[in-house]
């Protein structure tokens, strides 16, 4: 059996623009191993945001599998998608994707109810999270109230709040300035080093440069995989 996390086997996935079929994916294969900082990287309509949505089971390949710790959860004709997504899986979105009404408290905790986890040990787990990522002093504030490198932290600690192994980002400093970008990728990068799984969807050179491991996407096809080691 494989050792890998993630499998990810002979999947396509095929998309109508009005009459005309666009292939995203054509006969992607690739494993994600625990521990990776790995960045799908490729130009605009290259299918790495496809990929990364094949990858977190929100978007069903046309055909092919998808094994995570070698169970088969999501092929042409079925995913276990919803439980696996709330338990397994964290997501990081370019545009943080915050529920408006509630506080950074309340969205960080939001995953924690949905797991039906007690109160008292969802407080200790929210505020643990903040702390990590910066914001124990932001805790009644609204998304409105903050700046674009807070939500994006907003988002990383209700990504990473429920320990799921694996995060997945899109693009997760696109909506950011350049240093701001860089702190929140210093902040997944103490994330990663602590045992959490990262897979980006970017074409940032800042964070393609700091990938471990760099899939690189044409046309919906892997080009090549760059094994780095080391940031």
């Amino acid at each position: 059996m494989s050792c890998a996390q993630i499998q990810i086997r002979d999947v396509c996935k095929d998309y109508l623009l009005g009459k005309t079929r666009i292939h995203a994916l054509r006969h992607v294969s690739m494993d994600i191993n625990k521990g990776d900082f790995l960045v799908i990287a490729g130009p605009s309509g290259s299918g790495k945001t496809t990929l990364l949505n094949c990858i977190g089971l929100i978007d069903r390949p046309d055909s092919g599998s998808i094994f995570l710790e070698n169970k088969k959860v999501c092929n042409g004709a079925f995913s276990p998608a919803t439980g696996l997504r709330r338990d397994r899986l964290g997501y990081i979105f370019q545009t943080f994707n915050l529920i408006p009404v509630l506080t950074v408290y309340e969205n960080v905790e939001y995953p924690l109810i949905l797991q039906r986890i007690d109160k008292a040990r969802r407080r200790k787990m929210v505020l643990d999270v903040l702390e990590k990522t910066g914001l124990s002093s932001r805790t009644k504030h609204k998304p409105r109230e903050l700046s674009g490198g807070q939500r994006q932290r907003v988002s990383i600690a209700r990504a990473v709040v429920k320990n799921p192994g694996i995060v997945l980002a899109d693009e997760p400093t696109a909506n950011l300035d350049s240093e701001t970008g860089r702190e929140i990728l210093e902040l997944m990068q103490n994330l990663n080093e602590e045992g959490i799984t990262f897979v980006f969807s970017s074409h940032d050179p800042v964070i393609i440069d700091k990938g471990r491991r760099v899939v690189r996407l044409h046309d919906g096809c892997i080009q090549n995989i760059e094994e780095r080691g080391a940031y």
